[in-house]
């Protein structure tokens, strides 16, 4: 009875327990497939499927940081754009779905690119957006946006100039040029998919290898 019903929680993703994608990855992982004859070994699970691949550790932590100096809003982003919809993308930094974020239901490819926000990431609760498009950027900026206001590591300064910022926003975007809001997601989407030496530059240092946008 306990193992049924560790089973079925497993499969609905709940916290601190592995979804079924999580063990079928692993299993795969090891060598193990499912045969006419049951589960079995295919291959030597001692051997490493990609010897290559053995400091994939510190490829990996090089690849996390340059990841997360990716910039998703720069300065030249605010005349277009109300000040309140910048401020809260301005929170969220890139980030790659790692195995660990199958705990939270996600179907995703280890190492596929998302954001996250700046406040509470590396930690437990952590909250990540993995978008599948462009238009999913604009529709799910609601879900961003509560985050923010409910993140216990978000500063109650920053919350409070965001709740002032939101009542401006109808008012400010209605004085920008029809389909700002589009283009400003549009961009949002390409930084963080354009691959390269595109980071957030050091104070003072001119920024280079930045792809030049067309503002809408």
């Amino acid at each position: 009875e306990e193992f049924n019903r560790l089973q079925d929680a497993s499969s609905k993703g709940s916290k601190g327990l592995a979804t079924r994608q999580y063990w079928i990855s692993a299993a795969k992982r090891i060598g193990l497939a499912d045969t006419e004859k049951g589960i079995r070994f295919v291959r030597d699970p001692s051997v490493p499927t990609s010897p290559a691949k053995s400091l994939s550790i510190l490829a990996q932590v090089a690849s996390d940081a340059n990841t997360v100096r990716k910039p998703l809003v720069l300065p030249e982003d605010k005349p277009h754009i109300a000040e309140f919809l910048f401020l809260v993308m301005e929170q969220l930094q890139p980030c790659r779905f790692t195995e660990a974020d199958r705990n939270k239901r996600r179907l995703k490819d280890v190492g596929c690119i998302g954001v996250e926000c700046k406040h509470c990431a590396g930690q437990v609760e952590s909250r990540k957006f993995f978008w599948s498009s462009v238009n999913a950027v604009e529709s799910n900026f609601v879900s961003v946006h509560t985050h923010v206001m409910e993140c216990k590591n978000v500063p109650d300064e920053l919350k409070q100039q965001l709740a002032r910022l939101k009542e401006l926003r109808k008012e400010q975007t209605g004085r920008l040029k029809t389909g700002s809001q589009k283009a400003f997601f549009a961009r949002v989407w390409k930084r963080l998919h354009e691959e390269g030496d595109v980071t957030i530059p050091s104070q003072g240092v001119k920024r280079t290898n930045v792809v030049k946008e067309a503002m809408v």
